[in-house]
């Protein structure tokens, strides 16, 4: 139960800081006519657009419970943004914590993958 609550299997994966939050390198970025949220790309038919988090975290927050259910379904497109769980400025620091280590465990393991 708590490797799955945590995505434990998605490890290991470089980490860094105090923290040991997972690294993400910069990397190209290929261009797209435009961009589609996470919430429409199962049913978009294009596939010359990027695809991003930009939305309600509600609306991808089964990325994070199941992510292996979306990688073939992400591959299909020419670039997907990193996800970006809310950073609140009354958030609780532990809860910004746990957000950006969600964002970049999904997208350190998504490189390559999707």
């Amino acid at each position: 139960m708590t490797n799955d609550a945590l995505n434990l299997g998605l490890m290991p994966v470089d980490t860094t800081g105090k923290y040991g939050l997972p690294v993400v390198g910069a990397g190209p970025v290929p261009s797209a006519d435009s961009l589609i949220p996470f919430n429409r790309a199962k049913t978009c038919l294009r596939r010359d657009v990027g695809v991003h988090f930009f939305i309600d975290d509600y609306q991808f927050e089964r990325v994070w419970k199941s992510p292996q259910l979306y990688v073939e379904m992400l591959k299909r497109y020419r670039f997907v943004c990193a996800p970006d769980f809310s950073l609140y400025l009354d958030m609780p620091m532990a809860a910004k914590i746990w957000n950006v280590y969600r964002s970049r465990l999904l997208t350190a393991t998504g490189r390559g993958k999707v």
